[in-house]
C-alpha cells in the first residue's frame, strides 16, 4: 500500500516536471515576440517610426590605459565604452511579462550606430557582438571594450620635458545630425579613474566637446571629440641626459680658472667637447624623430660644443699673450685703456701700480742712457785721472743699475701681460657663465 501511495507521487511529479519543461519563460516569449516584430524593420534601419526625426546617440568613454607610440606618431588609447539610445520598436509592458523590465540580446539582433574613429591610425574597425541591455521602455545601453588608435602630431621642442596632445574624433560615418545626432554620455563624458599610473606618459588634463562639422553642400555631422594632454615622466634614459649635461656645463667654467701656463687646460676643454658630442648623439638616438620641431636640448649641446671651441682658441690666445713680456712687447695704450675698464669692473689696484712702475723704469732708463761727464782742460792730470777713474766707476755702477732696471722692467711687462691675461680669464668666465645660466632657464620649462 505505501509502495503504491509513493508510486502515485512519483507519477506526478514527473508530469508536473513535463508540463515545466513544455512551458516558455516570460523572458523567453518576450524576446521571441520583439525579435519577431523586428524581422519587419530590418536591424538595418534606423529604429524610428517617424524618419523626420533624429536619433540621439549618447557616448562616453572610461580609459584604462594610454600609450604613445613616438616614432610612428601614434596614440593607443585602451578604453570601455558606453552608448546609449532609443529604440522604438523594442519596447513592451512589464506587467505582461511577469515585471521583466529589461533583457539582453547579442549586439548583431538589433540596430547599431555607425560610429567611428575618424582620426584612425589603422584601417581596422573591430565592431564586437557584445550583448546590450534593451530596458522596456526601448532604451538600450551598449558596453564594450576597445582599443584606440589615432594619428597624433607630436612637437618635441622640450623634450624630455614634452607635453603632447592627441584626440580621439568619433562620429557616424554615413548619417548627417538630422538622421544621427552624437551627443556627450553624463556631464563630462570622459572618466579617467582607472587609468594604470605605470605607464611612460602622465595624462595631465583631458577635455569633452562637441562640434558639428559641414555646411553648405556638405551635410553636417556632429563629432565628439576626445582630447588628451600627456606629459612625459621623467625616466632614466632622461635623467641621463639632463644630469650630466648641468654638470658638464658647470665643469666648462672651469676652463677659465686655470692658470694658462697649465698644459692640461686643453685637455681638459677637449674632454668636455667629447663628452657633450657624446650626450649630443645619445639624444639623438633616444628623442623621438620630428621634421616639424627639434629639442632645445639639442640646441643647447650644439651650442656648448661651440662656447668649448671658443674657449679652446681663447685659451690660446690667452696663452700666447701671458707669454708676450718674455718678447719685451710694450702694451698699446688701447690695451692699457681696457684694462683699466675691467679692472674698475672688478675692483682691482694692482693693474694701475704696475702701469706707475712701469713708467719710472722707463723714466730711470731714459736718464741712465744720458747720464755721462764731461771735463775741461783746465784741470790737473792728476785730478783727471782721478776723474775719468770716478767716471769709470760711476759708468760702470750706472751699468749695472741699467741691467738691473731693464730685468725689472721685463719682469714688469710679463706681470703685465700675464695680468691681463688673467682679466681675459675674469672676463670670460662672467660671460660664460651668464650664457650658461641663459639657456638653462630657457631650457628648462617653468611651472604654470
Amino acid at each position: 500500500m505505501i509502495f503504491l501511495v509513493n508510486f502515485d507521487e512519483i507519477i506526478n511529479l514527473s508530469v508536473d516536471n513535463l508540463s515545466l519543461k513544455g512551458r516558455k519563460s516570460s523572458e523567453r516569449q518576450l524576446i521571441e515576440r520583439l525579435l519577431k516584430s523586428y524581422e519587419k524593420f530590418g536591424p538595418k534601419c534606423r529604429p524610428i517610426r517617424n524618419s523626420t526625426n533624429s536619433l540621439i546617440v549618447y557616448f562616453s568613454l572610461s580609459i584604462v590605459a594610454v600609450d604613445l607610440d613616438e616614432r610612428d606618431k601614434v596614440f593607443t588609447a585602451t578604453a570601455n565604452y558606453q552608448m546609449k539610445w532609443r529604440d522604438e520598436y523594442m519596447t513592451w509592458n512589464p506587467k505582461d511579462y511577469e515585471s521583466v523590465n529589461n533583457i539582453r540580446l547579442p549586439m548583431n539582433m538589433i540596430w547599431r550606430p555607425d560610429i567611428m574613429l575618424y582620426n584612425t591610425a589603422t584601417a581596422e574597425n573591430e565592431i564586437s557582438n557584445a550583448p546590450v541591455i534593451i530596458n522596456y521602455n526601448g532604451d538600450v545601453t551598449w558596453f564594450e571594450k576597445s582599443v584606440y588608435k589615432s594619428t597624433c602630431s607630436m612637437t618635441v621642442t622640450n623634450y624630455p620635458f614634452d607635453v603632447q596632445t592627441c584626440n580621439l574624433w568619433f562620429g557616424s560615418w554615413t548619417h548627417p545630425i538630422y538622421e544621427i545626432d552624437f551627443r556627450i554620455l553624463g556631464k563630462q563624458g570622459l572618466d579617467v579613474s582607472q587609468l594604470e599610473k605605470y605607464s611612460v606618459w602622465e595624462v595631465s588634463s583631458t577635455e569633452v566637446d562637441r562640434k558639428e562639422h559641414g555646411g553648405g553642400k556638405i551635410p553636417t555631422y556632429s563629432i565628439i571629440t576626445f582630447r588628451f594632454e600627456l606629459k612625459r615622466r621623467l625616466t632614466f634614459m632622461n635623467g641621463l641626459l639632463i644630469v650630466p649635461c648641468i654638470i658638464l656645463s658647470s665643469l666648462t667654467l672651469t676652463v677659465f680658472c686655470l692658470p694658462p701656463s697649465r698644459p692640461d687646460r686643453t685637455m681638459l676643454a677637449m674632454s668636455l667637447f667629447a663628452s657633450f658630442l657624446f650626450l649630443l648623439l645619445m639624444l639623438v638616438e633616444t628623442a623621438p624623430p620630428s621634421a616639424s620641431s627639434t629639442p632645445k636640448l639639442g640646441f643647447y649641446y650644439i651650442f656648448i660644443l661651440i662656447l668649448i671651441i671658443l674657449a679652446i682658441i681663447l685659451s690660446t690666445v690667452i696663452i700666447n699673450i701671458s707669454k708676450l713680456g718674455e718678447t719685451g712687447t710694450t702694451p698699446h695704450k688701447i690695451i692699457f685703456l681696457l684694462i683699466k675698464i675691467v679692472a674698475k669692473i672688478f675692483k682691482t689696484e694692482k693693474m694701475y701700480k704696475l702701469k706707475r712702475k712701469l713708467k719710472v723704469l722707463k723714466k730711470r732708463l731714459a736718464t741712465s742712457e744720458g747720464n755721462y761727464y764731461s771735463y775741461g782742460d783746465k784741470d790737473s792730470i792728476l785730478l783727471l785721472k782721478l776723474k775719468e777713474i770716478n767716471f769709470i766707476l760711476k759708468k760702470v755702477e750706472l751699468r749695472q743699475l741699467e741691467i738691473e732696471d731693464k730685468k725689472q722692467y721685463r719682469k714688469f711687462l710679463i706681470d703685465i701681460w700675464k695680468y691681463f691675461a688673467k682679466i681675459l680669464d675674469r672676463f670670460f668666465f662672467c660671460v660664460y657663465l651668464v650664457i650658461i645660466i641663459v639657456f638653462l632657464i630657457w631650457f628648462f620649462p617653468r611651472p604654470l
